[in-house]
This record gives structure tokens, sequence and C-alpha cells, in this order.
């Protein structure tokens, strides 16, 4: 499998924490909203709108803090919120299933899971799947090599989806693709895909269908077809251009959510889901006191920063900036320079816009991935910090 050689960035792609991602697009789309409308005005199994809702919701308020925890691994710059949480339908049945992704702290690091939930005898019931991985028998993101790719989307055919993932460790590429249908409240895999590539030469380009090792033609033919097989993303987290799947789909459609969306969809609020806004684990608050407001920054009209020389100067006020609201500044992380894709820089007349990742130890002794947001304006040839904004 053709690929470009990808950055070996274990500790790069630990730290996303966008505003709680790791999906993209907030849109409602035309296709959800007739989905939606249909659902909640009947449904062929006769449950109402207002049962489910309030089963999915109940949940979210219980596992609330296990989805806040969840950090995407590899993210995709041009993502600026995290959006964990998906509601769609895959076996058609009038009542959607509920998508989480959520994560628990191990002993050496961050683990994020997705768990899959349906509606059934009055309560969400969650569906079991496999999909194995290095670590357990689910979709895994963790800080484990250069963290994970992955896509959850619908199959064109009914009651079937698909589970993508990529992890690259040590200059491999682990490709990952399984099939399920969900059907009469139980998922099945169908088929699995497994393909192996070593960076930057393809020295190494193993296929495997069903554990079962196969030619270079099937196989990338096998991922070619399941990669085409997209009607509509779920989930996500990350990018890879040099990989067709991410071609197949448009971000701004996908179905998945914020916690705080998620909760207006069920009918409640961001206040039910207890979240978290504003707040970083070095006990800073974003920057309140500072002067600018965020009706100063909306809008349209950003653009890239290109020029080299501004690029360093906005990235170097940037990272001071940070230091200076860090809990132990002399142990802050930043793996990127200017000049990396991970560091994005937008400009719309006189403001900028920093937006990348530290690592740094909390109250507790930590080392947590945060993003951060850097407001700066310019006066002449003077660049000052107006403003910063931590996401956890």
């Amino acid at each position: 499998m053709k690929k470009k050689k990808l950055l070996s960035i274990a500790c790069i792609l630990a730290l996303l924490v966008c505003g709680l991602s790791a999906c993209g697009g907030s849109s409602t789309t035309s296709s959800e909203s007739s989905s939606t409308q249909s659902k909640e005005k009947s449904t062929n199994n006769g449950t109402s709108p207002t049962t489910w809702k309030s089963a999915y919701l109940k949940l979210a308020e219980r596992k609330a803090s296990w989805i806040q925890a969840y950090i995407p691994m590899s993210p995709d710059v041009t993502d600026t919120v995290i959006r964990p949480t998906a509601l769609f339908d895959i076996d058609e049945d009038g009542v959607p299933e509920l998508f989480l992704m959520g994560a628990v702290k191990e002993s050496w690091g961050r683990v994020g899971t997705l768990e899959i939930y349906t509606y059934k005898d009055g309560a969400a019931k969650k569906l079991s799947y496999k999909y194995p991985t290095m670590l357990y028998d689910v979709l895994t993101d963790a800080e484990v090599g250069a963290g994970t790719n992955y896509i959850v989307y619908k199959g064109k055919n009914k009651n079937q989806f698909y589970i993508y993932s990529l992890m690259i460790d040590s200059d491999v590429g682990y490709y990952n693709v399984a099939q399920y249908t969900l059907q009469n409240g139980q998922i099945k895999l169908m088929k699995r895909l497994q393909n192996e590539y070593l960076f930057p030469d393809g020295s190494i380009d193993d296929y495997w269908i069903n554990g079962e090792p196969v030619s270079f033609s099937t196989g990338s033919s096998s991922f070619t077809a399941a990669y085409r097989d997209i009607s509509r993303a779920i989930l996500y987290s990350g990018s890879d251009p040099s990989s067709s799947v991410w071609k197949n789909f448009d971000k701004s459609e996908a179905a998945c959510m914020t916690l705080n969306q998620l909760a207006a969809k069920l009918g409640g609020s961001a206040s039910d889901l207890d979240q978290r806004s504003g707040s970083n684990s070095s006990g800073d608050t974003s920057a309140s006191d500072q002067t600018a407001s965020d009706d100063d920054w909306s809008g349209g009209g950003w653009s890239d920063e290109t020029d080299s020389d501004v690029r360093v100067a906005c990235w170097n006020l940037a990272t001071d900036t940070i230091k200076d609201h860090l809990k132990t500044p002399d142990d802050a992380d930043f793996p990127f320079s200017s000049s990396s894709k991970y560091v994005l820089i937008q400009k719309k007349g006189n403001k900028y816009e920093v937006y990348s990742w530290v690592r740094s130890y909390n109250s507790y002794g930590e080392k947590r991935s945060m993003q951060f947001i850097v407001f700066i304006e310019r006066n002449g040839n003077n660049l000052k910090a107006v403003r910063y904004k931590f996401i956890e």
C-alpha cells in the first residue's frame, strides 16, 4: 500500500486536547435532519423518542467524566473541537445507536476506547463488538506509538458499518478495517482487513483477510473497496492524506458532536452532563482577565500565515505565554517548531491565532497533554499576546 512517510510522533499525537475531538463538522446535514425528523415523529418499533432520549441522556450523565477524559492521540490540526459522541441509526429501526469515545488512565498513559449503545427494553444497552488491537478487543486510541487515526463510518448497505484505524509504531503502520452488521440488537463481525506497512520505502507491505495472509493485489483491492463503501462518517479522529479513505467523506457532514451538543439533542443541557469548560490541568482558568473577547476573534476571513519570520515570532511569543501560566513551566514540552504542520498559525488583519499542544505536569504530578490557543495582535512591528485559552 503506497503511503507517504509519516512523522514519528509518539509524543506529538498524545497532545491533542482540543475543546473536547475528535471529530469534525457540527453543522446538521440534510440527511441528518430528515433522519432525525422521521425518528422523532414515530419509530418502527413504537418507541417514543422521549423514552430513548431520556435513557441515553441518563447514560451520558453517568459517563460524562469518562467522555470528558478522552483526548484524541492523533489529531487533525484543523479540528478545533473534540467531538467524541454521535447518534446514528445503523439498523434503520427508527431509534439511533449511541457512539461514545471515553478514556481511563492506566499507569503508562491515557487509554481511549469506543463504546456503542442501543435502546432496548426501556434502557440503553451496551453492544458488544470485536475490534482486536494491540491493547484491547475494541477500538482503542491510546498513548502508544504515534497514536491512532480512526474512522467509524456507515456502509452503503442497511445494517452495515465499518471501523478503520491506523496506528504507527517504530515506522511500521498497522492498518485495520473491520466490517460489521447490526441486526436484532447484536453486532456481528463480517470481515477484517489488516495491512502492515514499513515506512518510508514499503519494504514490508503485507496483507491479511480474516487472519489469513493474502496477496498484495487481493489485500489492497479489499481495502480500496472498503474505503469506497463510506456512506457517512460517524466518528473520526486525525487525518492521513496518503490514505484514500480520508478522501471519501466530508468531515463537515460527520455525525459526531460535542458532549454539549449531545445533551441538547437528547433534550438536556450542558449542566446535565456537568460539562467542564474554561479550565486546564494546571489549575489556571482561560484568561478571562485578559482583554480580547471571543467576539473580537469570531467570523471568517482567516488564512494561514506563511511568512516564516512571522511564524517564528508568533510561535515564540505563544510558547512563552503558555509557560507563564503553567504550574511547572521548566518541564513544559513543546515538541514542535514554528514550521511544523502541527502548529496552526492563522491571521486576519493585525490578529493572529496560534494553535498547538503542550505537555506539562499538573498539581497531581501527572504529565498531561493540553491543547492551547494564543491570541496575538500586531501593532507596527510589535506583537502582543492579548489572550490565551487552554482546552481540556
